[in-house]
C-alpha cells in the first residue's frame, strides 16, 4: 500500500487497527487539566515502531502537555500512558526514550 499522505511512493506504510501490534507509545483515555483548562481531553492514541508522527495545532491545543505526559514530566489526571508497555519513567530509566526539548533540556 502506498503512502496516503503524499506521493512519496513509500510502500512501508500500513494502516493497522488499534491494538493490532505492540505499540511503542500508547495513550488510553488520557486527560490532563491545569485548573479550569483541560489541555488534554480523553486522548487515545497508539504509535508503532517506525512511524513518524507530527502533533499540529494552535497555541493551547495540548501538544506540549501531551509530550510532557509521554516523557513522564507530568502525570495524567486520568487514563494511562505507556511507553514500550511500561510507564514513561521506567522506559526512560531503561534508556528506551530520549528527547531534546525546545528549551534545551536533554533527557
Amino acid at each position: 500500500m502506498s503512502c496516503p499522505v503524499c506521493d512519496c511512493g513509500a510502500s512501508r506504510y500500513r494502516a493497522t487497527p488499534f491494538g493490532a501490534r505492540t505499540a511503542a507509545v500508547r495513550f488510553d483515555q488520557v486527560s490532563k487539566a491545569y485548573g479550569e483548562v483541560r489541555a488534554v481531553d480523553g486522548l487515545t492514541l497508539e504509535l508503532h515502531p517506525g512511524e513518524t508522527v507530527a502533533l499540529l495545532g494552535p497555541n493551547g491545543a495540548g501538544k506540549s502537555s501531551t509530550l510532557d505526559l509521554l516523557l513522564g514530566l507530568r502525570t495524567a489526571d486520568s487514563g494511562t500512558v505507556r511507553v514500550f508497555g511500561t510507564t514513561p519513567q521506567d522506559a526512560i530509566a531503561r534508556g528506551q526514550v530520549g528527547a531534546m526539548l525546545q528549551t534545551g533540556g536533554l533527557m
